[in-house]
């Protein structure tokens, strides 16, 4: 058998990949390393801090905290009803878009796309919610980013690679609009919406801003706004005590953010099938 040899392009191309990969890897390697080394070995080891002595007293510290789980719950929240309600108005509006005889279409999609050019700004969305009344409650972190213009665009796509064919024969047999989207474009497009949910998931999973402005009680902070308030009080005792560097602080800088991104991250392998496909394919047609 007769093996083929490798182009220079080719061999460049491997490369390449491989370099993308351990610049991709390395930070995730360094941080779990750096949160279960002692605070010497993570400044005697710049490159990687390989240590003989396992460390979890920073993640001892992030859990010695009851409000973490409470944390964990909001962010939980957030993320699941987000997610479930982006892709449900996301499938509304771009099954409607993906009609070709809908009237106005291009009047819509202009003015679809201009809400992806310009935004209205932090103090009139501020006003806007209060206004509402969802000012410091979970509905402020889900509602107003509940649907993603440039997500809904892919997802339109997406549907308009559809064979026309089967919307025709079920509006024959007499289905509805809504019938044939839940029961016949949606389970036909399985990739698309496993990669906008992951993209929708992700989003809410870290929602640190907009948990800023609009919550205000301490029982409703997520994940992220509460792991921040952490590292900022431990950093704060770091500048009143006499030391400059306490153990605790670097380990718990790392700690932190395995704590925050671990559980999303475990979410990602059970949607990769999909999600190179679902890209694809939303990105097909114009």
């Amino acid at each position: 058998m007769v093996k083929k040899r490798l182009s220079v392009w080719q061999m460049l191309n491997y490369i390449i990949l491989f370099l993308i990969c351990v610049t991709t890897i390395y930070p995730f390697i360094y941080l779990l390393l750096s949160s279960f080394s002692p605070i010497e070995d993570i400044l005697k080891h710049t490159l990687l801090p390989v240590s003989k002595n396992f460390n979890i007293d920073a993640y001892r510290y992030v859990f010695q905290d009851s409000s973490i789980l409470d944390a964990y719950k909001v962010t939980i929240f957030i993320t699941v009803m987000g997610t479930a309600i982006g892709l449900l108005m996301s499938a509304l509006g771009a099954y409607v878009l993906s009609q070709p005889k809908l009237p106005g279409k291009k009047l819509f999609m202009g003015m679809i796309i201009v809400t992806m050019v310009f935004h209205g700004g932090m103090i009139p969305s501020f006003l806007v919610v209060r206004s509402l009344g969802l000012y410091d409650s979970l509905w402020a972190l889900i509602l107003p980013t509940s649907i993603n213009t440039f997500w809904m665009l892919i997802m339109r796509n997406s549907f308009q690679s559809l064979p026309a064919s089967i919307s025709e024969s079920a509006r024959i047999d007499g289905c509805s609009e809504f019938r044939i989207l839940f029961m016949i474009v949606l389970p036909l497009s399985g990739p698309i919406l496993a990669t906008l949910g992951l993209f929708y998931g992700v989003n809410y999973w870290n929602m640190y801003s907009n948990a800023v402005i609009y919550i205000n009680s301490s029982e409703k902070r997520p994940l992220q706004m509460l792991i921040k308030a952490m590292y900022q009080s431990a950093s704060s005792t770091m500048e009143q005590s006499d030391n400059m560097l306490p153990p605790a602080v670097e380990n718990l800088r790392a700690a932190t953010i395995m704590v925050a991104t671990l559980p999303i991250l475990c979410v990602y392998p059970f949607l990769q099938k999909y999600f190179v496909k679902g890209v694809t394919v939303g990105a097909v047609k114009g």
